[in-house]
């Protein structure tokens, strides 16, 4: 029974890479048909200062900056095709943990239907192709509730640091989603009344984790040689 669970998982992951590279085929036909989108994301503009100083742009998101970085060796600054295709393929990575996290929660059926529904609504398609944070952000969004639904049941306070820790690079690459960290704090408290006080203390654990990531990016612009401790606290 053990060993055709195994195999019967296994087959939905292979399937789910699939269906997350089909989507973003999809999500692509638009810019493949009609050009969209018709100028440059600003997000490559802050790739391109990153490149050519070393700073982190603060101005969009930093992590943004920094995990468009690795793919400007690969794309061409004016390739708006090649760099919209991989703002596509962070939110089909996305799906990934959104998949695994339903499922937990659920089973496989409602957890592909789910996915499928997600990935076909039509905020997440224009997301998928705007190259903005919201797919960088999702992925860690989703990747936290992941982590929180396999290690919080075995281990509160593992599952609450990997939780805050994927929540704070959430922020980072979509400061938009900064609204959630009060209602996170607030339902974490209220699912564990019954042990208030110790969590109370995960949930000021995991605030505290989550602005750390948030504000893990601009590290290196904090690093600098020839700055002064208020200089550095400034960044």
């Amino acid at each position: 029974m053990h060993s055709m669970k195994h195999h019967s998982l296994l087959l939905h992951l292979s399937l789910l890479a699939v269906f997350c590279i089909a989507i973003a085929i999809v999500w692509m036909l638009p810019v493949l048909l009609a050009g969209f989108p018709f100028g440059l994301p600003y997000a490559v503009h802050y790739v391109r200062e990153l490149a050519e100083t070393g700073l982190v742009s603060s101005r969009p998101n930093a992590l943004l900056s920094l995990l468009l970085w690795p793919f400007h060796g690969l794309i061409d600054w004016q390739n708006m095709t090649g760099w919209t295709a991989v703002g596509a393929g962070f939110l089909a990575a996305a799906l990934v943990p959104w998949w695994w996290s339903v499922r937990r929660l659920f089973d496989a059926r409602i957890a592909w239907i789910a996915t499928i529904v997600l990935a076909f609504m039509p905020m997440y398609w224009v997301e998928a192709v705007q190259l903005g944070g919201y797919a960088p952000a999702f992925f860690f969004l989703f990747l936290g509730f992941a982590l929180f639904i396999e290690v919080h049941p075995r281990n509160a306070w593992a599952g609450t640091i990997l939780a805050g820790i994927c929540f704070g690079l959430t922020m980072a690459a979509s400061h938009a989603f900064f609204t959630f960290l009060p209602w996170f704090a607030l339902a974490y408290c209220w699912f564990r009344r019954h042990h208030l006080w110790s969590a109370v203390l995960q949930a000021g654990l995991y605030c505290a984790v989550a602005y750390a990531a948030f504000v893990a990016p601009l590290l290196p612009n904090a690093l600098q040689s020839g700055m002064t401790p208020s200089e550095r606290l400034a960044v």
